[in-house]
Protein backbone atom coordinates (compact mmCIF):
# COMPACT_ATOMS: atom_id res chain seq x y z
CA UNK A 1 0.00 0.00 0.00
CA UNK A 2 1.06 3.00 -1.09
CA UNK A 3 2.14 5.39 2.02
CA UNK A 4 -0.29 8.54 2.22
CA UNK A 5 0.24 11.46 4.36
CA UNK A 6 -3.27 14.06 4.47
CA UNK A 7 -4.84 15.94 7.09
CA UNK A 8 -6.44 13.31 9.50
CA UNK A 9 -8.91 15.44 11.39
CA UNK A 10 -10.44 16.75 8.55
CA UNK A 11 -10.10 13.88 5.92
CA UNK A 12 -11.79 10.94 8.08
CA UNK A 13 -14.37 13.75 9.52
CA UNK A 14 -15.40 13.91 5.66
CA UNK A 15 -15.11 10.42 5.51
CA UNK A 16 -17.29 9.47 8.69
CA UNK A 17 -19.70 12.46 7.74
CA UNK A 18 -20.16 10.28 4.38
CA UNK A 19 -20.78 7.25 6.02
CA UNK A 20 -22.99 8.33 8.16
CA UNK A 21 -25.05 10.10 5.93
CA UNK A 22 -25.25 7.14 3.61
CA UNK A 23 -26.29 5.17 6.83
CA UNK A 24 -22.63 2.91 6.52
CA UNK A 25 -19.64 2.52 8.66
CA UNK A 26 -17.22 3.14 5.56
CA UNK A 27 -17.91 6.12 2.76
CA UNK A 28 -18.66 4.59 -0.79
CA UNK A 29 -16.58 4.72 -3.39
CA UNK A 30 -16.22 8.02 -5.12
CA UNK A 31 -15.16 7.26 -9.28
CA UNK A 32 -13.14 9.94 -11.11
CA UNK A 33 -15.73 11.25 -13.17
CA UNK A 34 -17.89 12.20 -9.70
CA UNK A 35 -14.84 13.38 -8.09
CA UNK A 36 -14.43 15.76 -10.80
CA UNK A 37 -18.11 17.19 -10.21
CA UNK A 38 -17.49 17.58 -6.96
CA UNK A 39 -14.25 20.20 -7.21
CA UNK A 40 -16.06 21.49 -10.07
CA UNK A 41 -18.76 22.45 -8.04
CA UNK A 42 -16.54 23.48 -4.85
CA UNK A 43 -14.21 25.68 -6.80
CA UNK A 44 -17.46 27.33 -8.86
CA UNK A 45 -18.95 28.24 -5.57
CA UNK A 46 -16.74 27.71 -1.94
CA UNK A 47 -19.24 29.21 0.12
CA UNK A 48 -22.24 27.81 -1.76
CA UNK A 49 -24.40 25.26 -0.33
CA UNK A 50 -23.63 22.42 -2.73
CA UNK A 51 -19.82 23.05 -2.17
CA UNK A 52 -19.98 21.04 1.24
CA UNK A 53 -21.33 17.68 0.20
CA UNK A 54 -18.91 18.33 -2.86
CA UNK A 55 -15.81 18.70 -0.04
CA UNK A 56 -16.83 15.84 1.13
CA UNK A 57 -16.73 13.76 -1.95
CA UNK A 58 -13.11 15.28 -2.78
CA UNK A 59 -11.49 13.92 0.39
CA UNK A 60 -13.31 10.40 -0.10
CA UNK A 61 -11.61 10.56 -3.70
CA UNK A 62 -7.87 11.59 -1.89
CA UNK A 63 -8.30 9.02 0.70
CA UNK A 64 -9.58 5.94 -1.68
CA UNK A 65 -8.58 6.15 -4.84
CA UNK A 66 -4.94 5.58 -5.95
CA UNK A 67 -5.03 7.98 -9.45
CA UNK A 68 -4.12 10.55 -7.16
CA UNK A 69 -1.18 10.92 -4.23
CA UNK A 70 -2.16 14.22 -1.95
CA UNK A 71 0.19 15.21 0.95
CA UNK A 72 -0.65 17.75 3.37
CA UNK A 73 2.43 19.00 5.30
CA UNK A 74 2.55 21.24 8.13
CA UNK A 75 5.13 23.84 6.05
CA UNK A 76 2.73 24.12 2.41
CA UNK A 77 -0.83 23.87 4.76
CA UNK A 78 0.43 25.79 7.77
CA UNK A 79 -3.11 26.89 9.03
CA UNK A 80 -4.07 23.16 9.73
CA UNK A 81 -4.52 22.38 13.66
CA UNK A 82 -4.82 26.00 14.12
CA UNK A 83 -7.72 28.03 15.17
CA UNK A 84 -8.42 29.59 11.31
CA UNK A 85 -11.67 30.68 10.34
CA UNK A 86 -12.94 28.66 7.30
CA UNK A 87 -9.69 26.51 7.76
CA UNK A 88 -11.90 23.84 6.29
CA UNK A 89 -12.21 25.50 2.75
CA UNK A 90 -8.70 25.99 2.14
CA UNK A 91 -7.95 22.63 3.30
CA UNK A 92 -10.31 21.34 0.72
CA UNK A 93 -9.35 23.63 -1.89
CA UNK A 94 -5.83 22.00 -2.00
CA UNK A 95 -7.37 18.66 -2.19
CA UNK A 96 -9.11 19.64 -4.93
CA UNK A 97 -6.28 21.93 -6.44
CA UNK A 98 -3.29 18.33 -6.11
CA UNK A 99 -6.38 15.88 -7.42
CA UNK A 100 -7.41 17.91 -9.90
CA UNK A 101 -3.80 17.90 -11.55
CA UNK A 102 -3.34 14.43 -11.25
CA UNK A 103 -6.75 13.54 -13.28
CA UNK A 104 -5.86 15.83 -16.13
CA UNK A 105 -2.20 15.08 -16.36
CA UNK A 106 -2.34 11.00 -15.69
CA UNK A 107 0.18 11.09 -13.62
CA UNK A 108 0.25 10.24 -9.93
CA UNK A 109 2.18 12.58 -8.22
CA UNK A 110 0.89 15.21 -5.33
CA UNK A 111 1.48 18.80 -6.84
CA UNK A 112 1.22 20.77 -4.03
CA UNK A 113 1.37 24.12 -6.42
CA UNK A 114 -1.80 23.51 -7.96
CA UNK A 115 -3.18 22.98 -4.50
CA UNK A 116 -1.97 26.45 -3.09
CA UNK A 117 -3.18 27.85 -6.51
CA UNK A 118 -7.07 26.74 -5.72
CA UNK A 119 -5.89 28.27 -1.88
CA UNK A 120 -5.50 31.15 -3.10
CA UNK A 121 -8.10 31.20 -5.43
CA UNK A 122 -10.58 30.30 -2.36
CA UNK A 123 -8.79 32.84 -0.23
CA UNK A 124 -9.45 35.55 -3.08
CA UNK A 125 -13.07 34.46 -2.50
CA UNK A 126 -13.45 34.73 1.01
CA UNK A 127 -11.46 38.12 0.81
CA UNK A 128 -14.38 39.44 -1.30
CA UNK A 129 -16.71 38.53 1.23
CA UNK A 130 -14.77 39.48 4.66
CA UNK A 131 -12.15 43.04 3.40
CA UNK A 132 -11.25 42.01 6.93
CA UNK A 133 -10.15 38.43 6.38
CA UNK A 134 -6.90 37.39 7.00
CA UNK A 135 -4.76 34.17 7.43
CA UNK A 136 -0.74 34.93 8.42
CA UNK A 137 0.36 31.30 6.73
CA UNK A 138 -1.57 31.74 3.84
CA UNK A 139 -0.50 35.23 3.47
CA UNK A 140 2.79 34.01 3.75
CA UNK A 141 2.65 31.76 1.21
CA UNK A 142 1.15 34.12 -1.38
CA UNK A 143 4.15 36.66 -0.56
CA UNK A 144 6.50 33.85 -1.91
CA UNK A 145 4.33 33.26 -4.91
CA UNK A 146 4.32 37.19 -5.90
CA UNK A 147 8.16 37.08 -5.79
CA UNK A 148 8.16 34.48 -7.82
CA UNK A 149 9.52 31.68 -4.98
CA UNK A 150 6.94 28.97 -4.39
CA UNK A 151 8.06 27.04 -6.83
CA UNK A 152 11.72 26.76 -5.17
CA UNK A 153 9.83 26.70 -1.62
CA UNK A 154 7.93 23.72 -2.67
CA UNK A 155 10.77 22.02 -4.34
CA UNK A 156 12.89 22.26 -1.16
CA UNK A 157 10.15 20.95 1.03
CA UNK A 158 9.68 17.98 -1.51
CA UNK A 159 13.80 17.72 -1.12
CA UNK A 160 13.48 17.60 2.80
CA UNK A 161 10.45 15.12 2.96
CA UNK A 162 11.61 11.70 3.69
CA UNK A 163 11.44 9.33 0.94
CA UNK A 164 9.16 6.11 -0.20
CA UNK A 165 10.32 3.03 0.25
CA UNK A 166 9.08 0.50 -1.82
CA UNK A 167 5.63 -0.34 -3.20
Amino acid sequence: MRARSVTVCALLAAVGAVGAARGRNEAPEVGEKEARQAIATFLKDPLGRAARDAGKKIAVFVIQSKDVEVVVGKEEAAWLGKEVKHGGLLTMAYLAGSAQSQLDTGVVRHDPHSGLVQVFRVYRTLQQKDKKYKVAEVEKLLALHREGKLMKHLADLHEKRPKKGPR
